[in-house]
């Protein structure tokens, strides 16, 4: 993957990813008189989870989707076929990590109709 960075026209790469975090998060621990406890509260016991899927290039605005909840492989085609693929230009090339929905053929296939994806590229013997 470095060496194809490096040959890379920076200005078509597009890089995807996915991130998330709990709406009730807090800490674990805090600071108190010395033998005193430390009392603190939280939002509900049962947190939801809020997703964002991103993709970034330079010299474009993002491309963001919330999504509550975890991302799995429907949530992340969606994101592919209803937003990435009209915010792709032709001869863009996707970068992604190695997560199972990034795989799926659906997707796959999506994103190579606009734009390249050198993540699906085979390994091959260098002579």
């Amino acid at each position: 993957m470095s060496a194809l960075l490096l040959q890379l026209d920076l200005t078509k790469a597009v890089f995807l990813d996915e991130s998330g975090c709990r709406v009730g998060m807090r800490r674990e621990r805090g600071w108190g008189p010395a033998g005193a406890r430390v009392i603190g509260s939280r939002p509900a016991r049962h947190c939801k989870n809020i997703s964002m899927l991103g993709a970034i290039a330079l010299g474009r605005r993002p491309l963001l989707m919330t999504h509550k909840g975890g991302v799995g492989t429907e949530v992340f085609a969606h994101f592919v076929r209803k937003r990435l693929v009209r915010w792709l230009r032709p001869g863009d090339v996707v970068l992604m990590d190695n997560l199972r929905a990034h795989k799926r053929p659906e997707v796959i296939d999506a994103i190579l109709r606009r734009a390249r994806c050198p993540s699906t590229s085979r390994p091959t013997a260098q002579t």
